[in-house]
C-alpha cells in the first residue's frame, strides 16, 4: 500500500471517531449535565481523538522518511549503473580498440587517456554532489584506487551486509561534525566480462561479471542537530497509545460504569455510573465500532509486529 493510501486510510478511520465523538459529546453532557467531573471526562473525549490523530500521521509520516529516500536512492543507484554499461559499452571498448590508455587520473596523464569506469563515474558524481544535496562515492576493502578504501565502521558494516545481500540497500545513520547524515550503500558490481576481466588482472583476483567490486555510498544531510534527527528517525506511538487507553476507558466507563482515568497521565482515576440514556448508549455503541475499526488500520499500517 502507497504512503498516500496508508495516510489517507488513517485519515478516514481517525476521522470516523472523531466525528462521531463530537456528535456524540451533546448526548453524553445533557446525560451527565449535574456532574462536572464526569462532564470534563466526556468532552474530554474529543481531544483525545485528535491527539490519536496528531501522533498516529506524524509517526507515519517520520516512518516513511528513510523509506521514502531509499526508493529515490534505489532510483539514482540504478542510473548508475547504466551509465557505467553505457560508458563500458561505447568508450571502454573502442578505447581499447584504439589502444588508448585507460587510467585513474587521466588528467595527470603525458598522453591522451580515458578514467577507469570508477574513476568516471566517481567524476560525475562529484560534479554532481556541488550543485545536489547528496554526495556518491565508490568504495572497496580493496580498492585498485588506493585513496577509495573503507572508511569508518558503517563502510564495513555496509560492505559485509552487500557481500552477502548484494540486491539489497544498506541504510545506517552517521553521526558527522555537521549533523546527522543518512547513509545508503549499494553493492558496485561489474557490468560487463571487460570489467571482471579487467580488475581480475590487476588484483590478481578471480571475478566474473555480476560479481562485487566495491560499495557505492550514498550521503543526504538530515539535520544539523544529531538529537532531533535521531528522535524523527524513531519515532514513537507513546502519546497514540496514551490517548487510546484513555479514550477506551473511559467510553467503557459512560457504557457499562466503572473507574476511567482523571488525568492524561492516568496518574488517578474516578468512577462513572453507566449513562442512564438510549440514545448515548446508541451513540456510545457507534464510537466503539469506528474506534475498533480506526485501532485495527493503525496496526495494521503503522505499528510493527512485536
Amino acid at each position: 500500500m502507497s504512503i498516500k493510501m496508508k495516510m489517507f486510510s488513517l485519515l478516514a478511520a481517525i476521522g470516523g471517531v472523531a466525528l462521531l465523538a463530537g456528535l456524540a459529546i451533546f448526548y453524553f453532557l445533557n446525560a451527565a449535565k449535574d456532574d462536572a467531573s464526569v462532564t470534563n471526562a466526556l468532552g474530554r473525549q474529543r481531544m483525545l481523538t485528535q491527539a490519536m490523530g496528531k501522533s498516529a500521521l506524524s509517526y507515519a509520516s517520520q516512518k516513511n522518511l528513510v523509506g521514502d529516500t531509499q526508493s529515490y536512492i534505489s532510483e539514482l543507484n540504478r542510473y548508475v549503473t547504466q551509465m557505467r554499461k553505457k560508458y563500458v559499452k561505447f568508450v571502454l571498448k573502442p578505447a581499447k580498440k584504439t589502444s588508448l590508455s585507460i587510467s585513474m587520473n587521466p588528467a595527470g596523464e603525458t598522453s591522451p587517456a580515458v578514467p577507469f569506469p570508477a574513476t568516471f563515474t566517481r567524476s560525475v558524481n562529484e560534479g554532481f554532489s556541488k550543485t545536489a544535496s547528496i554526495s556518491i562515492d565508490i568504495v572497496s576493502e580493496a580498492p585498485i584506487n588506493p585513496k577509495q578504501g573503507l572508511h569508518g565502521e558503517i563502510d564495513k558494516r555496509a560492505n559485509v551486509f552487500l557481500h552477502k545481500n548484494p540486491t539489497e540497500i544498506y541504510f545506517e545513520p552517521k553521526k558527522t561534525k555537521t549533523g546527522l547524515v543518512l547513509a545508503f550503500y549499494t553493492a558496485d558490481t561489474a557490468v560487463a566480462k571487460g570489467c571482471a576481466a579487467c580488475h581480475t588482472r590487476m588484483e590478481n583476483v578471480t571475478y566474473k561479471q555480476g560479481d562485487l567490486l566495491g560499495i557505492r555510498r550514498f550521503e543526504m544531510p538530515f539535520s544539523a542537530d544529531i538529537a532531533v534527527g535521531e528522535k524523527a528517525l524513531n519515532p514513537s506511538l507513546k502519546e497514540y497509545k496514551s490517548a487510546v487507553s484513555i479514550f477506551e476507558q473511559t467510553l467503557k466507563a459512560a457504557k457499562s460504569g466503572g473507574e476511567y482515568p482523571a488525568n492524561l497521565t492516568m496518574s488517578t482515576s474516578k468512577y462513572m455510573d453507566a449513562i442512564d440514556s438510549d440514545l448515548a448508549q446508541a451513540k456510545i455503541k457507534e464510537i466503539e465500532a469506528a474506534f475498533s475499526a480506526m485501532r485495527i488500520s493503525v496496526a495494521r499500517i503503522f505499528i510493527p509486529k512485536a
